[in-house]
């Protein structure tokens, strides 16, 4: 049978930086989501799959909790 961990992580994108951090033609919605992108891409890098993400995070909030699952591994 297979048998499952869950991990809780927090998320949260930059919300605003130092102007000298921007190029030109960014936003700040689009840093935002690199940040995200690089979190989310980390997790799953080590095997964390996504069961539940705070969609409020791309609704303009700086923080959310999201659910991830994998495998566990056998012992």
């Amino acid at each position: 049978m297979e048998q499952w961990e869950y991990k809780v992580e927090c998320l949260a994108h930059r919300g605003g930086e130092k102007q000298t951090e921007y190029k030109p033609g960014e936003t700040l919605r689009y840093l935002w989501e690199l940040d995200l992108e690089k979190q989310l891409n980390k997790l799953g890098a080590e095997g964390w799959e996504i069961v539940e993400f705070p969609s409020a995070l791309l609704n303009g909030y700086c923080i959310g909790w999201a659910l991830f699952k994998r495998k566990k591994i056998e012992e």
